[in-house]
């Protein structure tokens, strides 16, 4: 087996396969953009958007309908283009006689509202994430239900904010019992809540209010996170 400057072959012809894949992507993106604006006379900035898209309608269909990864990969272009058509049907006909300018603000709120839908219907459910993954990153949080002290810190904090008289801790425990499925953003909701109302309710109020919170729950919270890398 050879070497080329110290690599070894498979690290090499796995650089090369890798150097080809993205450069074929970029040239069919490219070429995309091009024959888009060739047609149409638009600039379209939200054409990796619609790629994006892609993707994560190819993952959807593999997640939440069952069907295999064949399927997925034909019905995702299709999708995506149908939407594609639905854009250009009611707003980017509409710009084909202005300036280029129009065009781009058009695709690049375009680009962004996609961007933003596509954070809402992604999942960040890290028991989904594969450990190989998830170790190519620099660090790791992970969201989980609170526990005992940590909903007695946020009542705490909460109370405080609105002035509410809590009870003794022992009492609070006895109050908060049975309820192990409270996250930070119950007691967000909660804190939204009295703020808009102007009402603080006393400490047995506010305890019914997170029980409340609880009964919108259908199914046991799951543990949430993000990851991220510092290069």
């Amino acid at each position: 087996m050879f070497e080329l400057l110290g690599v070894p072959p498979q690290v090499l012809m796995g650089q090369l396969l890798i150097g080809l894949i993205n450069g074929s992507f970029y040239a069919v993106l490219s070429l995309g953009l091009a024959v888009i604006f060739g047609l149409l006379n638009i600039i379209n900035f939200a054409h990796g958007a619609q790629y994006m898209m892609g993707a994560f309608v190819a993952w959807m269909l593999l997640n939440y309908t069952g069907i295999g990864y064949w399927p997925a990969l034909i019905l995702a272009p299709i999708v995506v283009g149908a939407i594609g058509i639905a854009l250009e049907r009611t707003m980017i006909s509409r710009l084909y006689k202005l300036d280029h300018l129009y065009g781009l603000l058009l695709t690049f709120g375009l680009t962004v509202a996609g961007a933003g839908t596509m954070t809402v219907l992604r999942t960040y459910l890290l028991e989904r994430v594969d450990e190989a993954a998830m170790r190519r990153f620099d660090f790791v949080v992970r969201f989980d239900c609170l526990d005992a002290d940590g909903v007695l810190l946020l009542l705490k904090d909460l109370a405080e904010a609105y002035g509410i008289k809590l009870p003794s801790q022992k009492a609070q425990r006895e109050m908060l019992e049975g309820m192990e499925q409270l996250t930070p953003g119950d007691f967000a909701a909660i804190y939204r809540r009295i703020r808009v109302l102007r009402e603080p309710p006393d400490a047995a109020g506010l305890v019914e209010m997170l029980r409340d919170c609880l009964r919108h729950k259908t199914q046991p919270s799951q543990p949430i996170g993000f990851m991220a890398s510092l290069h």
